[in-house]
């Protein structure tokens, strides 16, 4: 009970201790760990180069996927990869590329109602 007690009063005075130094403030205003930080909010224009601009995306991006084509399942037929078209038991189904073939008559992928894993 004693070692209770002094282990209590011990940890009372450290952090009394460490409340009041974090409290206390230097006169100068500067603590020894302060730092000119100013580079990176200015402004800072290379010789030579114009100032940064944003890129203006004219023609605008293209989509990164093809389309399901016209070979492909009547539901999925026309719309993009990754499409929901179904659910069933909980599982939903959704437009995949799942045998990797493109159709013949167009560049577009042979498109099925899918779920779970791909062969």
């Amino acid at each position: 009970m004693k070692l209770g007690s002094t282990l209590l009063a011990v940890a009372a005075l450290l952090l009394t201790g460490t409340l009041a130094s974090a409290g206390t403030t230097d006169q100068a205003g500067t603590t020894g760990a302060s730092a000119d930080l100013s580079f990176l909010t200015s402004a800072q224009i290379s010789p030579g180069c114009p100032a940064s601009e944003l890129p203006a995306f004219d023609p605008a991006p293209a989509p990164k996927t093809f389309p399901c084509g016209t070979c492909s399942q009547s539901i999925c037929a026309g719309k993009a990869l990754g499409t929901v078209c179904g659910g069933s038991g909980g599982r939903i189904y959704k437009c995949q590329a799942v045998y990797g073939t493109l159709c013949s008559q167009e560049s577009a992928w042979e498109c099925l109602c899918w779920s779970g894993p791909l062969p």
